[in-house]
């Protein structure tokens, strides 16, 4: 089974989108006969969004809505893989596009023996603007072949891969007090317990880069402090940076 899980906050002005193209996965699901469950955090909806997602719940026939006080995003995704069944366990951020293809592929690979694959996908991002037209750049993403250089240089595993929830005994659930790095954290821990990381050329889906998200360039403080928590805990030595008296109070507030 797979289980595709996805955490909402404050999402109005993507729900529709994510409404619609969860909707045609679902339905290149039933197609091919896919074993699948939908899981849904949403943290403090919106009448609007109570509205979209249970109409989501009376269309899809293995869905579960779970409504939570506001936390994080990795509390979210952690709550969504304790209630999850499948052994295949991919995250669906709701600004993002997801492909019916990929997800099969990942759950065969899988199957196959893989405990974690990451895929190709495409980025869209405003550039700039033109008088008071934004203009948008587009790249296709290819994903570098695993090495634990590569995966400690950076998170490699871009924001569609998926894994084989049997691995969780091993590395552990998702460090549930980053708001930003959380994914990388756990990409690090699972390429030191020696893991068997996959990618794949195909594409998995669209990821819009928002200017307004915390890894999108709006809240750079708390990103560079949160990656600086991971280079002390991982003894990442020569990624080290120098804080500002600010980012050195924030640190205080992170376990390492």
């Amino acid at each position: 089974m797979i289980s595709i899980i996805t955490s909402l906050f404050n999402s109005e002005i993507y729900i529709k989108r994510y409404s619609k193209h969860l909707l045609r996965v679902i339905k290149y699901l039933n197609k091919r006969q896919v074993n699948y469950e939908v899981i849904i955090i949403t943290n403090y909806p919106s009448k609007e969004e109570k509205t979209e997602l249970y109409r989501l719940n009376s269309l899809i026939k293995n869905c579960k809505i779970i409504e939570v006080e506001r936390e994080t995003l990795y509390t979210s995704w952690n709550r969504g893989i304790k209630v999850s069944k499948g052994n295949a366990i991919t995250f669906w951020n709701v600004d993002d596009i997801r492909f019916g293809k990929a997800i099969i592929k990942g759950e065969r690979l899988i199957k196959k023996g893989a405990d974690i694959i990451y895929f190709s996908f495409i980025m869209i991002w405003k550039h700039k603007y033109f008088r008071y037209l934004p203009i948008y750049r587009i790249a296709i993403i290819k994903p570098p072949r695993f090495s634990i250089q590569r995966n400690e240089e950076g998170m490699i595993g871009g924001p569609f891969f998926m894994f084989n929830s049997k691995i969780l005994e091993n590395v552990g659930y998702f460090d549930e007090q980053f708001k930003v790095v959380g994914d990388y954290d756990w990409f690090i821990r699972a390429g030191r317990k020696g893991i068997k990381f996959l990618s794949s050329f195909l594409l998995a889906g669209l990821y819009i880069k928002q200017g307004t998200a915390l890894s999108g360039g709006s809240n750079n403080c708390i990103h560079k402090v949160e990656n600086q928590v991971l280079y002390r805990r991982f003894n990442l030595r020569d990624k080290l940076e120098k804080l500002t008296s600010e980012e050195k109070e924030i640190l205080k507030m992170y376990k390492i």
